[in-house]
């Protein structure tokens, strides 16, 4: 608990301080039956001892960590107070017996501690059944034994509340209408006990491999771990809207979620991920710039994925900066030679560049991989296009028709090649299909030459 959350909590005194001894608490058990069976109804996982005002109760709820709001608790929430703190018959009393009632009220529960408590306990199927058996066996009271709560365990407590002996913690939010359950700042000693009427039998120290009593330590930990949970629950939902975005082609709008998550969780080999769809999209809407900065973090945290350094290549090329692509397509592809997109976007580099011949090899390596890409095939039959090499070039565009890539795209380009080739006949029903899906400029070829 940072000094500035004890800033938002009262220091008050409003009881004589008792003399330190042991307070002791009972609860019907079978109420502590229904409790327990009401928190694994809801799905919690810890029951809490809480001390309230005039109030002392076990208490039970569907959020572990935030309560719901008043019209929402129905069924999701249970408490029992313990015997003689009944506070609920003072609404039963007139204005006069009621103050003096709460005034009791108040007295009695500050025996525990004058503030406001809250000690965790681990609940388990395991303890839920033997408390059941315990009630077969004749048991018919819980008893809780605290030791005198002195000890306090928070240092930034001690320092915030100095050398006043008076001073304690009254919650702003009363955790039993919805305030969260803080960590105790005690190191409590709590003895819980099964009674009857003959003897009394302590509760085991586990249950199910967890401690019953949960420490100031303990409580801290599962706090900050489910805060980190909250954290990474709600980074993972804007991603998962971001990528709908993208699905629907708003990409600016997803690199607004995907922004969201990055500064949820701050940048680090978490939110590397997100980054690296970020830049996806900066690159789609063309803010290059951005893109390589989002794939420089992805690759600080990522050094051995093949990844960045591909897809920085790609902007790289598309940006027309041609050094660095060579270099990070090259990284890229030293990491991971089966790569087909850093071999097929290596190709178009090395076409920039001058070197056709070389990027055949490249998109043939591409090939090699994924032999099934009708789209590698076309865009090799393009380069032994540019080489004058029409016949292997309408050999590849017809690889492509085959293997599924059969748009305008590829039968105007298979037609263009077997015009040079003196086949009109082959060209002009390439470019009437070509047409026929929606080409204008095989449409234009198709009436000049073949009508």
């Amino acid at each position: 608990m940072s000094p500035k959350e004890f800033l938002y909590m009262k220091i008050v005194n409003p009881f004589k301080s008792h003399k330190k001894k042991d307070f002791v608490a009972y609860w019907d058990l079978k109420q502590f039956s229904q409790l327990l069976n009401k928190g694994i109804e809801v799905g919690s996982d810890y029951f809490f001892l809480i001390k309230c005002i005039e109030n002392i109760c076990l208490f039970v709820r569907e959020s572990d960590f935030e309560g719901t709001k008043v019209f929402e608790r129905e069924d999701k929430e249970l408490s029992i107070n313990a015997e003689g703190f009944d506070d609920n018959r003072t609404f039963d009393l007139n204005d006069k017996k009621r103050k003096i009632e709460f005034d009791r009220l108040c007295f009695e529960a500050s025996k525990l501690y004058e503030g406001d408590l809250c000690e965790w306990f681990h609940l388990t199927n395991q303890l839920l059944l033997e408390v059941k058996e315990k009630i077969k066996e004749g048991y018919t009271k819980l008893e809780m034994t605290v030791k005198p709560l002195e000890e306090v365990v928070d240092k930034k407590y001690k320092d915030f509340v100095g050398s006043s002996k008076k001073s304690f913690i009254s919650h702003p939010e009363p955790i039993l209408y919805g305030g969260s359950c803080p960590k105790s700042i005690f190191k409590a000693n709590i003895v819980v006990s099964y009674v009857k009427s003959s003897s009394s039998q302590e509760l085991n120290a586990e249950y199910e491999g967890k401690p019953l009593f949960v420490n100031s330590e303990l409580a801290e930990e599962i706090i900050s771990n489910n805060n980190i949970r909250k954290l990474e629950e709600k980074f993972c939902d804007l991603c998962r809207e971001a990528e709908s975005e993208e699905s629907d082609n708003n990409y600016e709008q997803g690199i607004s979620l995907y922004s969201q998550a990055i500064n949820l969780v701050g940048i680090w080999s978490y939110s590397a991920g997100a980054l690296f769809n970020r830049a996806r999209l900066f690159r789609r809407i063309n803010q290059f710039d951005n893109a390589i900065k989002d794939y420089d973090q992805f690759i600080k945290y990522n050094p051995d994925d093949f990844r960045g350094y591909i897809n920085r290549g790609i902007v790289n090329l598309e940006k027309k900066d041609f050094e660095n692509s060579l270099i990070d397509l090259s990284k890229g592809l030293e990491i991971n030679p089966n790569d087909q997109i850093g071999h097929s976007f290596m190709a178009d580099l090395k076409k920039e560049l001058g070197n056709l011949e070389e990027a055949i090899l490249s998109m043939e390596k591409a090939i090699e991989i994924d032999p099934k890409n009708g789209y590698y095939f076309q865009k090799k039959g393009s380069l032994y296009f540019d080489l004058d090499n029409y016949e292997k070039a309408e050999k590849d565009y017809t690889k492509a028709i085959k293997l599924g890539d059969n748009g305008p795209i590829s039968y105007f380009n298979r037609g263009l090649s077997k015009r040079l080739m003196e086949d009109s006949k082959g060209a002009c029903e390439d470019w009437k299909k070509a047409a026929e899906l929606g080409d204008k400029n095989a449409e234009e070829l198709f009436n000049k030459y073949c009508s």
